[in-house]
């Protein structure tokens, strides 16, 4: 269930006193991706991870300029972005998922170790981790992943692309107040985008 659906769930609920719900508190939520998707270049820009002129070069190559103008003023963008974390745009990337027996040396909760995420995917995928953990053997033809596209891949098109400011106008019109906040490190959701959602709905 995505988000959207849950918070119409419990919206629903609350009518029956199931859930007293007082509030929301939303951390980068997706509010109108097209909005968001058209608000990333100015915080590519604005952050100085694309140079302004290779933004020009990318709008003005895209409207009826020959092929390979475009496509270079599209590689020049990817160059910059190649090794960037989209969650975190101060973040390290992932250069050697190489996989050893012992820990590595110096990484704890306080050092931030970008290759994390395989390790967790190796460790899970060990046949006598999975037998301590009792999971159940499903003889599926792929391994465990922490995002499963292929569940995603059946989410319906009005909750993927869904805009979520009329929900909630909807709950705030129940006294429930929400807080939005979002960071200023990821492009996923650019907090540039969220200002605009906000500016152009009244939220």
């Amino acid at each position: 269930m995505s988000f959207t659906s849950r918070v119409r769930v419990i919206f629903q609920r609350n009518k029956q006193t199931f859930i007293n719900l007082k509030g929301l508190l939303l951390g980068n939520p997706t509010l109108d991706r097209m909005v968001e998707l058209d608000n990333e270049d100015a915080f590519k820009v604005a952050h100085a991870i694309i140079p302004q002129k290779f933004m020009d070069d990318y709008v003005n190559y895209g409207q009826g300029s020959s092929h390979s103008q475009c496509f270079d003023a599209m590689s020049n963008i990817e160059d910059q972005m190649k090794n960037m974390d989209t969650y975190n745009i101060l973040a390290p990337v992932c250069k050697n998922a190489t996989l050893t027996s012992e820990p590595k040396k110096d990484t704890t909760i306080m050092v931030y170790d970008p290759c994390n995420e395989y390790y967790v995917s190796a460790y899970l995928n060990n046949e006598t981790v999975q037998k301590q953990i009792h999971v159940k053997p499903t003889n599926l033809p792929y391994v465990w992943q922490s995002c499963n596209h292929t569940l995603s891949s059946f989410w319906s098109e009005e909750d993927k692309e869904g805009i979520l400011v009329p929900l909630l106008h909807k709950i705030m019109g129940q006294s429930v107040r929400i807080i939005v906040y979002s960071g200023d490190l990821d492009l996923a959701v650019p907090v540039t985008g969220t200002i605009q959602v906000i500016k152009n709905r009244a939220v």
